[in-house]
C-alpha cells in the first residue's frame, strides 16, 4: 500500500474501523498540467480541455472504484477531486494508482 497517499486522518480512522466497512472518501487526482490548455483558446475552450483532461484521469480511478464495488458520489474537475463511497479494502487499491495523489475523509465546513 502507498501509505504516503493516505492522509493521517484517514489512516487513524481505518485503524479504528471494521474491515470491509463502506466509507465516504475524497480522492485527489494528479493535477492537470497547464500545457493541456493553449493560450490561443477561448475561456470556454480552455474549460472544455480541462474537463476532458480531468475525465481522462478519472476513468481508471472510476473503473477501480466500480470493480471494488464502490461508487462515485460526485466529481469536481476544477480541483481534480472525486467524492466516493468505497470499502476500506478499496482505499489500498486506489492508493496504488498513479492518477491518485491523496485520499482523505471529507472535511465538513463549519462556521466559526
Amino acid at each position: 500500500m502507498d501509505s504516503n497517499k493516505i492522509t493521517t486522518n484517514l489512516k487513524d480512522f481505518l485503524q479504528k474501523s471494521q474491515p470491509e466497512k463502506e466509507i465516504e472518501v475524497v480522492i485527489e487526482l494528479t493535477p492537470i498540467k497547464q500545457t493541456v490548455v493553449s493560450e490561443n483558446l477561448s475561456r470556454n475552450q480552455k474549460i472544455a480541455n480541462l474537463k476532458e483532461a480531468f475525465n481522462n484521469e478519472l476513468k481508471p480511478v472510476a473503473k477501480e472504484i466500480s470493480n471494488q464495488g464502490g461508487n462515485i458520489v460526485d466529481a469536481a474537475w476544477i480541483n481534480q477531486t472525486i467524492n466516493a463511497m468505497v470499502t476500506t479494502k478499496c482505499i489500498e487499491e486506489l492508493a496504488q494508482l498513479k492518477e491518485v495523489t491523496a485520499i482523505d475523509l471529507p472535511n465538513r465546513l463549519s462556521r466559526d
